[in-house]
């Protein structure tokens, strides 16, 4: 996993083939981003990545909750119940600070 920062963002990359943007405040982060590449898609790479980041947010002891708003981004993806289903698998759920801006909020203790 390669990971690079820019003031409190993270850009993760795992093997070139998936992505995750993550912003850190106040020991909470936020998944903004969590994509892999059409042709990769199905094939584990988002899974990875995913527990690959909570594992580094785990070890650095910076945050103690992770979000994720977990939204559709292009007609080849996950639909919106598949991508709930997915962060539900991976210990996500439902918040309580949802709002019309992000109404499928989700958290995950770490």
């Amino acid at each position: 996993m390669d990971i690079k920062t820019h003031n409190n963002k993270l850009y993760f990359s795992h093997v070139n083939k998936s992505f995750a943007n993550l912003s850190i405040k106040d020991y909470k982060s936020k998944l903004e981003l969590l994509k892999t590449l059409p042709s990769y898609r199905n094939k584990g790479f988002a899974t990875t990545l995913l527990l690959e980041i909570i594992d580094f947010l785990k070890r650095k002891k910076k945050c103690k909750l992770l979000y994720a708003n977990p939204l559709p981004l292009d007609n080849d993806g996950l639909k919106l119940e598949e991508l709930i289903k997915f962060y539900i698998k991976h210990g996500f759920k439902k918040s309580k600070k949802s709002t019309i801006y992000e109404p499928y909020l989700m958290v995950k203790e770490l």
